[in-house]
């Protein structure tokens, strides 16, 4: 089954489709524990912690558009973009 992706989701992932960003706040939500720490510590801020709660609930997936995404060649029907590509 061919899938739907949104690469560069930030705070708004789409329902239903494999959702991507490469924000560090994102990262750090899927190391349990490390952004509350980071948060207590002054080294977070509000939104950045808040960005790392919401993308673990909804299912933002790590992925670095410039690298690569960990996506099998013609896996895909749709592939989105919002303000990710600057000229």
């Amino acid at each position: 089954m061919k899938r739907r992706v949104n690469v560069g989701c930030g705070n708004a992932p789409t329902k239903g489709w494999s959702n991507y960003d490469n924000s560090l706040s994102l990262r750090l939500a899927y190391v349990p524990g490390l952004a509350r720490m980071l948060r207590i510590i002054g080294l977070l801020d509000h939104a950045q912690f808040e960005f790392s709660l919401f993308a673990r609930r909804n299912d933002v997936k790590i992925g670095n558009a410039v690298k690569g995404l960990p996506l099998e060649s013609n896996s895909c029907d749709v592939v989105y973009s919002l303000s990710l590509i600057h000229i």
